[in-house]
């Protein structure tokens, strides 16, 4: 099948390896920091939500958390998929859905000192990536690059079914985390729908009136507020 064409065949075998919650590993690396730990997290929350709960003086030592998740002012994106309760959730974006109780407990962390930025599906939309993009960043020749290139490939033939170009949600966030002009964030406070059903708005982003912020959100990125093009994300870097 197609999809296969891009899945690498690992090893028979393997060493032992140690395995410990990540929770725990969480902790240990951020009270062990001589600086403070930024933290980029692209899929749901349920690990530093445990790590919160583990130890909550890590705050102490997190510089920020930068979150790629939520649908703030838009549609969630779990319609995509055919079958309830996916297809019945139109507010909810799948990240916080798949734990919207940790999502909350992260946010609300924010109201104790947890810096979180949040770049949602509202900005996430806005920016896509197309062939010439993937083809710039295998020119550009670094391991980075080409790693890029090749998910973006998949990206677009398998995941999008060949639309090009296409959201790369992850880079965004990503972006978003390292360029702080990349984008004007705004200061709002975050609540995440605990009470409804998964197939109703069950993770869905609110946004609260008249409470200080927990978060700042990023909206409206734009590669014009950037001394490089999207084509040249990694060839900058070189």
């Amino acid at each position: 099948d197609l999809a296969g064409e891009y899945v690498t065949k690992l090893p028979d075998t393997a060493p032992p390896v140690k395995t410990r919650p990540a929770a725990e590993l969480i902790v240990e690396k951020v009270k062990n920091s001589s600086q403070p730990v930024a933290i980029l997290a692209t899929g749901p929350l349920t690990n530093i939500a445990e790590a919160l709960r583990l130890d909550p003086t890590i705050i102490d030592n997190i510089s920020v958390v930068e979150i790629l998740g939520g649908a703030v002012f838009v549609p969630g994106n779990l319609g995509v998929l055919p079958n309830p309760p996916f297809s019945t959730n139109k507010a909810a974006e799948f990240n916080i859905w798949v734990d919207p109780v940790a999502a909350q407990e992260v946010f609300q962390a924010g109201e104790k000192g947890l810096n979180i930025r949040l770049t949602p599906l509202d900005a996430t939309n806005t920016i896509t990536f197309s062939r010439a993009d993937q083809q710039a960043w295998q020119a550009a020749g670094t391991p980075e690059s080409i790693i890029a290139s090749e998910f973006l490939d998949f990206a677009i033939t398998v995941i999008a079914s060949d639309r090009d170009p296409n959201p790369v949600w992850d880079l965004i966030s990503a972006i978003n985390l390292s360029e702080p002009s990349f984008c004007e964030e705004v200061p709002l406070h975050i609540k995440i729908d605990t009470a409804t059903l998964p197939g109703e708005t069950q993770g869905q982003t609110q946004v609260v009136d008249g409470l200080p912020p927990n978060a700042t959100v990023c909206l409206n990125p734009s590669f014009n507020n950037l001394s490089f093009s999207k084509q040249e994300i990694f060839s900058s870097t070189k």
